[in-house]
């Protein structure tokens, strides 16, 4: 039997910081914190399966390069690269 996978992403731009907090027995804990973190988990959610989508501040940075569809949110569904004949689901 195949089970099948199903991968969505969200991204997220802009600072973050990595916060020790502890360990023990040679292990290490962090935490990353920061409003790109949280612009991805937004876009995360915003996501189904087999979707990318990029916050409204990266996709600046691909606009040109990927076309995209901005959601309700804000976000932005990652359609395809552009010239490359876009399909959509």
């Amino acid at each position: 039997s195949v089970t099948p996978l199903s991968v969505k992403l969200g991204i997220g731009c802009g600072e973050c910081a990595l916060l020790h907090v502890g360990g023990v027995f040679d292990w290490a804990e962090f935490f990353t914190i920061g409003d790109a973190l949280s612009d991805a988990l937004h876009c995360e959610g915003d996501a189904l399966g087999g979707d990318v989508m990029v916050s409204g501040t990266a996709f600046k940075w691909v606009t040109g390069h990927f076309e995209g569809e901005q959601l309700e949110s804000g976000n932005f569904k990652i359609k395809g690269k552009i010239g490359e004949g876009v399909s959509s689901r």
